[in-house]
């Protein structure tokens, strides 16, 4: 990720999501999957992106949850709650949201927050096997080892990728903690370039 914040990296990796369309999935968006690595085969340092469809957005701060300034982990549940809870001129509530960090202000509106609205499955994973390492769920400002968290736990139950809710509960059953997670079959995982992303490593 070299010097860049996590806001601009969410944002180059959604904008990057965006202008690459992969037709077996009508990809129109993209987010980290938190992981890179250098495989020695030329391509310099890679990153992992999950390709998704999803419906862009901006959504009014006004109308999240909470009021600003907001965390990374606190723009995702605000925005995975706003997801859920407006579908107007679509069939069904969508399954969840992430932010792709364009902001801006429109008059009469206000802030906006830029966000990917998306259908996937939602699930409740216990903790015990998100974080199998850990006594419990990292530090929320860990955002990056929540995605790779995240991922890990998807392909490990036979989907592409995912991303977390930052929600967490304990309802008084065998599972424990859980954390809420959004996950993904109809979507591609490509390691991507980091001079794709204006990046030279």
């Amino acid at each position: 990720m070299a010097h860049l914040t996590l806001e601009e990296w969410f944002r180059r990796v959604f904008d990057l999501g965006a202008r690459t369309i992969i037709p077996v999935v009508h990809s129109n968006a993209a987010f980290p999957n938190g992981n890179e690595a250098n495989y020695g085969d030329g391509r310099g340092e890679v990153f992992g992106t999950i390709f998704i469809q999803g419906i862009t957005r901006e959504i009014p701060v006004k109308e999240l949850n909470t009021r600003p300034p907001h965390t990374i982990a606190q723009r995702f549940r605000d925005i995975f709650d706003w997801s859920r809870s407006k579908h107007t001129g679509f069939p069904s509530p969508f399954t969840g949201g992430l932010p792709n960090f364009h902001d801006t202000n429109h008059v009469g509106i206000g802030d906006v927050y830029g966000a990917t609205l998306v259908y996937g499955q939602f699930m409740d994973a216990p903790s015990r096997e998100l974080f199998p390492n850990r006594a419990g769920p990292p530090d929320e400002w860990d955002v990056l080892y929540w995605m790779r968290a995240v991922h890990d736990y998807a392909v490990h139950n036979g989907f592409v990728g995912g991303f977390p809710s930052f929600h967490t509960a304990n309802y008084g059953d065998a599972r424990g903690l859980v954390c809420g997670v959004v996950l993904f079959k109809n979507a591609v995982w490509r390691d991507v370039p980091g001079k794709e992303y204006g990046i030279n490593i």
